[in-house]
């Protein structure tokens, strides 16, 4: 879906939003900086390479993709901002941009949430997922990817699939 010319430029921020919005919350800091040192230094093996070559690219690709159409679409000048256009394409209304976000968003919540099962299914290989630290800063993994617009209140256990009040 995002073609070869895009500039890299417009899309890097969007990749640093989505590590640090959704995909740090699911992985957890301590996790999170486990991966980034051994991509950044020796390159990731084992579990860890497996981890994110079946399970994080595919999250973060498509939290990447809902979050693009916009930053593509509009960009800031010196004018304001403005909508891109062409000579030799169609523009797109905010609605159908809207129908691409969401249907990406839908893919990235079901990668994030396999992401998510698959973690809690292997927690023993992955220690920084049960230890992810105490500090203030300390993201704990969250056990869901999925985000509801429901309300379910502050007295209601959900952790058992119940949905019942306590």
């Amino acid at each position: 879906i995002l073609h070869s010319n895009v500039d890299e430029k417009f899309v890097k921020p969007d990749i640093k939003y989505c590590q640090d919005a959704f995909i740090l919350p699911i992985l957890g800091s301590a996790l999170m900086s486990k991966l980034q040192t051994d991509i950044s230094g020796a390159g990731l093996s084992g579990v860890y390479l497996t981890l994110v070559n079946n399970y994080v690219i595919d999250a973060l690709m498509y939290y990447c993709l809902a979050e693009c159409p916009t930053t593509l679409s509009y960009q800031l000048y010196n004018k304001g901002l403005i909508k891109k256009t062409s000579d030799n394409t169609e523009t797109t209304d905010i609605q159908q941009i809207n129908d691409i976000v969401n249907k990406n968003q839908s893919r990235a919540e079901f990668y994030g949430q396999k992401l998510t099962n698959y973690l809690i299914q292997n927690h023993t290989l992955f220690p920084e997922y049960d230890q992810p630290g105490s500090g203030i800063d300390t993201v704990i993994p969250e056990k869901g990817a999925y985000q509801s617009t429901f309300y379910l209140g502050d007295d209601c256990d959900c952790s058992d699939g119940s949905f019942l009040p306590i």
